[in-house]
């Protein structure tokens, strides 16, 4: 009878380890279940948050695009406009520019004033500036070409040498070559 009564004791006290081991493992799986339940609301909340986030972030992003594109749009890209104008201003045979830029400026309305003189030692600069405003003539970038004042001057080797400012609209027509 003992060896039931000891046998017996021990299945209780195994009944009862293994029932608070059960319950104590219940707990926890409902514990972890709450608690993924509780990240998971967290997860979608921030997942909204971060989708609305991201909305706004790219619709700020898209209206900064597109001020960027107007302001490129409207703004001269001067090494372009230097290039152009350097293409038409007449070249002797070899290949050098007949006249000097000395100074450029220019508007938001494309409106463009050079300070323009002739190279020194030139043959005949009257000629040179004849040919330059033909060239600003004829060209499809500039219109509305205009030399409103010219000086006479000496340099030091006693040639005569040319200055005068030069107005023109620059026009975009055709592609430009880019920055």
């Amino acid at each position: 009878m003992k060896e039931k009564s000891f046998l017996f004791i021990l299945s209780l006290i195994a009944f009862v380890f293994v029932f608070s081991l059960s319950g104590y493992k219940y707990y926890q799986k409902n514990s972890l279940e709450k608690e993924f339940s509780r990240l998971q609301i967290e997860q979608e909340m921030l997942l909204t948050s971060l989708d609305q986030s991201d909305y706004k972030e790219t619709l700020s992003l898209f209206s900064a695009k597109k001020i960027l594109d107007e302001i490129d749009k409207k703004s001269m890209k001067w090494s372009s406009v230097i290039k152009e104008i350097n293409a038409t201003i007449p070249k002797d045979a070899n290949g050098n520019l007949r006249l000097d830029v000395v100074s450029y400026s220019g508007s938001g309305q494309n409106t463009l004033s050079l300070n323009v003189s002739t190279i020194p030692g030139a043959n005949n600069p009257y000629y040179d500036v004849a040919d330059f405003i033909k060239a600003f003539d004829s060209s499809i970038k500039f219109s509305e070409n205009f030399v409103p004042s010219i000086s006479s001057g000496i340099n030091t080797e006693g040639r005569e040498i040319l200055s005068f400012s030069f107005s023109t609209i620059f026009s975009n027509i055709s592609p430009l070559i880019t920055r």
